[in-house]
């Protein structure tokens, strides 16, 4: 059974703002991780050591969404199936940005036949290696559909590995209110790089799991919403919880106390607390960037509840 050893400590002493400090050793069976940071005017150190061979096996197999490599896919998909008529011929068509094929055959019923089987075998496959990829598609706000990691089964299969980081975080923290432990910990993940990982266009979505992010001490927004997300699962199983998606942007909202100056969403008839957590700007729970207000007030977004 794999181990997890864990250290706390915690300076409760009101100080100024410290410079975040981060530091990872390893050995040949545990990495430790070494956060210093400061949230509400107090600093903290964190620190926690876990298994490599858990954080090399976190979603080892998920990459970008490479559009051609999955026509790729496809294209050997199709060709298996016209491989079973001898007497038909699957052409590929040119196209810089989809998969176009054409069937040639001198049956015209066979012909019909196969374009319906081929197009229900595209979509049947193309599914399939979404999910394979942990990947689903998602229609935005504008009506467009797009593809990104599916957030939602990402946080559930990272609930058990983030535990003993949330043991942790609840012994440096101490006992406070749900919306100063949430406020604690967002802090440190804002203070966590922020890295774009979307700048190669030749694929979709980029994103690091989060003891990806832990590891290489970045992460861009739906990175960082994705960890606290699971940290939040794992505190508090009972309470309400979604991912927001805005043009270009994603942040959570989550079932704590607001107040009236505080920017929220009411899902499912659930007021719920918007908190971004991709930094580096501090903001407090329930403030966000001006520029998402207009969406987040007028419900222009997508979410998936979590």
């Amino acid at each position: 059974m794999k181990r997890y050893l864990i250290t706390l400590l915690l300076f409760p002493m009101m100080l100024n703002a410290q410079p975040y400090r981060f530091e990872l050793n390893s050995n040949s069976s545990t990495s430790q991780f070494s956060y210093q940071f400061s949230a509400q005017n107090e600093a903290y150190l964190l620190e926690f050591s876990l298994d490599k061979d858990i954080i090399n096996n976190h979603f080892r197999d998920f990459t970008r969404l490479s559009p051609k490599v999955m026509q790729q896919k496809l294209w050997r998909d199709l060709q298996l199936h016209i491989a079973k008529y001898p007497q038909v011929q699957l052409l590929r068509l040119p196209s810089f940005d989809s998969l176009r094929y054409e069937v040639k055959t001198k049956d015209e019923v066979l012909e019909m036949k196969l374009k319906a089987e081929l197009s229900q075998l595209v979509k049947d496959k193309f599914e399939h290696y979404l999910n394979e990829a942990y990947y689903i598609s998602l229609k935005q706000p504008s009506g467009n559909e797009g593809f990104i990691p599916d957030h939602k089964r990402i946080i559930e299969k990272s609930m058990q590995e983030v535990a003993p980081i949330v043991k942790a975080l609840q012994k440096t923290i101490g006992t406070r209110s749900d919306r100063e432990t949430v406020a604690i910990i967002t802090s440190w993940l804002q203070q966590i790089p922020y890295h774009d990982l979307s700048s190669n266009q030749r694929s979709i979505a980029g994103f690091s799991p989060p003891l990806r992010l832990l590891q290489e001490n970045r992460g861009d927004c739906d990175s960082k919403a994705v960890l606290l997300a699971a940290l939040f699962k794992v505190l508090y199983p009972h309470l309400n919880s979604a991912i927001i998606y805005l043009p270009d942007h994603a942040m959570l909202a989550l079932e704590l106390p607001t107040t009236a100056l505080d920017e929220k969403v009411y899902l499912d008839g659930t007021e719920l607390l918007l908190v971004d957590p991709t930094g580096p700007a501090q903001l407090n729970l329930g403030e966000i960037s001006e520029k998402y207000k207009m969406y987040t007030r007028s419900q222009h977004f997508s979410y998936r509840l979590l």
